[in-house]
């Protein structure tokens, strides 16, 4: 049964937790400021001795990471906050494993002070799933789980019994989290294999219900894995993040919101095999934090002047600008053509995400503040133009009306997207 902590409503079953750092909050008005980008990462940690939890604060203050989520802790609650008892005034800590049986269990998440002042509730089942809520200025929310996968799970009638009660916990949270309008990053040790998943769906083979978790954290979920869309991991080209010496695979992921996408910075796979005697990459995620806590804010008239990313287009030159518009002609040429295939939607909508993302990579960017007092939030420029395109463009394509529309419609949109390629758009 799901154990949570909230200030507010009730969801499943509840317990009083002094771990949540927020008891009666009124506002957050004296809080610091969120850093410019927030790193979030995930490991399998394999347990957590005395001598890895010194590796893990390194770790931490080394990459400059603000939540790290651990799974297989293979500690109980008590013993894993104990281990983390001499940092308390720099971290808050999460964790939870079952009373017996911890070997092989046990997840947690590790938040700078900074942080950690946001969290308004948290929960865990089982010692597989635990997740926080944070809540920003202007009731902007972010709900973060680390999960951690069954491993062969079917092995046997318990094991698959137990993994599929996990993922059904694990899609209640995801569903709580979306109707009551987080934003959502589900992170972990799967132990399940995306490529698998991804081969067998488009030979038309049957996927077990333990791969079918990626169906739905794609279709219906509409999360996306930024490290396969950052590093173009295909069964052709493929970047693993377990090995045992022998057998190699991708396990590890990092799910996110189509906002947090948009709002990308940065991921990494880090090898930190040797320092933490783990078989497991570390996966780290980074984004721009001022969409995720001003959304809305800057369309509030009373607040005079806001900070933004703002992109120097004035400072690019001519040879910039051909590498710039040559980046995403090479990917989007690689969609835009006579075999385009609509049952391939997820891999040509990748490439278009993909191409936009690399070609402002090039491009210097700084924080401003911005008068908008007579700014209209319904400016029909062409950055905005073009990037609600391609929103509406995805979100159009995974229903089946929608696909039949774009079959009959495809060279008026390849047009547009031609368009926004050969534009010098500010994707801002």
């Amino acid at each position: 049964m799901m154990n949570n902590t909230n200030n507010n409503t009730q969801t499943h079953s509840f317990n009083n937790n002094s771990n949540s750092p927020l008891h009666n909050r009124k506002n957050n008005s004296s809080f610091n400021k969120l850093p410019d980008v927030l790193k979030i990462a995930t490991i399998n940690i394999k347990h957590l001795t005395t001598i890895k939890k010194e590796d893990i604060i390194d770790l931490i203050k080394f990459k400059n990471i603000q939540i790290l989520g651990v799974s297989e802790t293979w500690l109980s609650h008590k013993q894993s906050t104990f281990q983390f008892l001499s940092d308390r005034q720099q971290y808050t800590t999460f964790f939870n494993n079952e009373h017996y049986n911890q070997k092989g269990k046990g997840v947690g998440l590790i938040v700078k002070k900074n942080i950690a002042q946001y969290i308004y509730r948290n929960g865990s089942y089982n010692g597989r799933i635990i997740f926080i809520d944070f809540m920003f200025k202007h009731n902007k929310k972010l709900r973060i789980i680390q999960y951690y996968g069954v491993v062969n799970a079917k092995a046997s009638t318990e094991k698959k019994e137990e993994s599929k009660k996990t993922i059904n916990e694990l899609f209640k949270l995801m569903r709580e989290a979306l109707s009551t309008q987080h934003e959502l990053i589900v992170m972990g040790d799967f132990n399940q294999k995306y490529e698998k998943y991804s081969e067998n769906k488009t030979k038309s083979t049957r996927n077990k219900y333990w791969n079918n978790i990626f169906y739905d954290l794609e279709e219906k979920f509409n999360l996306y894995d930024p490290h396969r869309i950052m590093y173009d991991i295909t069964p052709s080209n493929p970047i693993y993040t377990w090995t045992n010496g022998v057998n190699y695979s991708r396990i590890d992921y990092i799910w996110i919101t189509e906002n947090l996408m948009m709002n990308y910075e940065d991921t990494m796979f880090t090898d930190i095999s040797q320092d933490f005697r783990t078989d497991h990459k570390m996966l780290s995620f980074s984004l721009w934090t001022e969409e995720l806590c001003s959304t809305h804010l800057v369309f509030n008239h009373k607040q005079k002047k806001i900070k933004k990313i703002i992109y120097k287009y004035d400072e690019m030159n001519n040879e910039k600008w051909e590498e710039y518009q040559n980046i995403q002609k090479d990917y989007l040429s690689n969609t835009i053509n006579e075999q385009f295939n609509f049952d391939d939607i997820e891999k040509h909508w990748d490439v278009i995400k993909k191409g936009i993302y690399k070609s402002n990579e090039i491009i210097k960017k700084e924080k401003k503040k911005i008068n908008i007092k007579n700014r209209n939030p319904n400016q029909q420029t062409e950055s905005y133009q073009g990037r609600q395109f391609l929103i509406n463009l995805r979100r159009q394509i995974k229903k089946k009306h929608g696909r039949k529309y774009l079959k009959g419609h495809w060279n008026t949109i390849g047009g547009q997207l031609n368009k926004y390629s050969s534009n010098k758009i500010e994707f801002i």
